[in-house]
Order: C-alpha cells, then structure tokens, then sequence
C-alpha cells in the first residue's frame, strides 16, 4: 500500500479558501491535516495579525501529532507585517505565504511584478517594502482596500480576474503578477489569467501549496505544474 503524503496546514480562523482550493488540485495519495488560528478581530491591520501569530506555535505543536512532511502557514499578511520566523518543527519545515510568493517569483526568472491585494491601503504598502526586501521591484499595484476581513471572503474568482484585467496598463511593466492574501479564491483563474495578461500570475494559495508540493517531491497539476516544477528547479 503506498505511503500517504501528510500536508499540514495552518489558517487564520475565518478563512476557509485553502480548504477548498488545496483539495481540488492535491494529487492522488495526499492527505492535508488543518490547525485554525483563534480569530482576533475583524479590522484588517498588523495588530490583528501579530495577536494571531501569538498562537503560531501552539497549532504547530497540534499538527505535528498527524505527522506532516511539511507545514503551510497560510497567512500572507500574517507573515509580512509581523515577520514571525518559521523554523522547522521537530524536523517538519515549516513554509508561509509571503516567503513562498517571493520564492515562487524569483523562481519564475521575474523581478518586477504587479502586485493586486484585498488589503487596506496602509497594509499594502508594508508588503510592497517586504517585497522590496527581497530583492523584488513593485512596478504597479492595486488594492480592493478592505478594512474588514469578511469583506475578502465575499469576493469571488471573477472579480479578482475583473480586477487584474482592469490594470492591464499598469501590469505591461512587470514580469509577472501577484495576487495576495491566502482567503481571495485564484486557482480557478490562475491558468486564464496568465493567457489574458501573458505573463506568470501567482497568487499566494498557489505558490504556497506549489511549494510545498516542490518540498515533498510531488508533481503539482495545473495551474500549478510549471510553477512547482521551477520552485523545484531553484532549490536545487
């Protein structure tokens, strides 16, 4: 009988995005294991994310009981604005979503990018600088600036696509496009997006589960084939 393949993974309370998307392109033999983060407020702001990390370890500690080869942390603002180190766990790496999506464009051979988040004005422009600090260049960006979370998960895979189309303009100086923040749903248009706009488009559920699909060795089917396999690629 072959060996099932444990993912881990860690969310913020409300968003359950990851739990839909990640299913429906896991590949056969993958299993994925879920810790919730408590929910601590609903302004989208540091203060928000940095009461939730306080927690961090403890839902590690939980999911390393069901034995994952890795563990997603999928928050992305939750590791931009308050930039909690992510060290391995009894052996087990630990990834999150804003070092994956800085790897995932590295990865891809692009250093300008444009970037579209959910997140309040403010917000973005800290992940803008952390992006900046990874060596990358934010050539355009766009926000749908909002102030409260439930707000980004009312938003469905059409208006984010609306969105970037919308910036086409902006987006013809970047090498590739990034769509933040682990609760916007991207999956299903990754692959049109990248035709429309003819460019990579990474979003960070797509390059944080592409990493750790590259992390355990496993195929990734698309949308996500070409980025886990140049993930992959730049590990080595």
């Amino acid at each position: 009988m072959a060996q099932t393949r444990r993912i881990g993974l860690i969310v913020p309370a409300p968003n359950v995005m990851c739990e839909t998307e990640f299913p429906q392109v896991l590949p056969a033999g993958c299993s994925l294991h879920v810790a919730r983060l408590p929910k601590s407020g609903a302004a989208l702001d540091p203060a928000l994310w940095k009461a939730m990390n306080a927690s961090l370890d403890e839902r590690k500690a939980e999911l390393a009981g069901a034995r994952p080869e890795v563990i997603l942390y999928a928050c992305t603002a939750g590791s931009f604005t308050d930039e909690t180190p992510s060290p391995a766990l009894n052996g087990i790496p630990v990834l999150n979503a804003s070092d994956t999506l800085s790897q995932g464009i590295a990865a891809m051979g692009a250093r300008r990018i444009f970037l579209l988040t959910p997140y309040p004005a403010a917000v973005m422009q800290q992940q803008i600088r952390f992006f900046r600090s990874k060596g990358l260049e934010v050539v355009g960006s766009d926000t749908f600036d909002y102030a409260e979370n439930h707000m980004i998960h009312h938003t469905d895979s059409a208006q984010v696509l609306e969105r970037l189309l919308s910036n086409r303009a902006a987006i013809a100086g970047a090498e590739a496009v990034v769509v933040s923040c682990t609760g916007l749903p991207t999956l299903d248009i990754l692959g049109l997006a990248s035709r429309m706009l003819d460019r990579p488009v990474l979003s960070s559920n797509g390059a944080l589960l592409a990493a750790g699909l590259a992390r355990l060795g496993l195929p990734a089917p698309a949308p996500l084939d070409r980025l886990a396999a140049a993930m992959r690629e730049h590990a080595l």
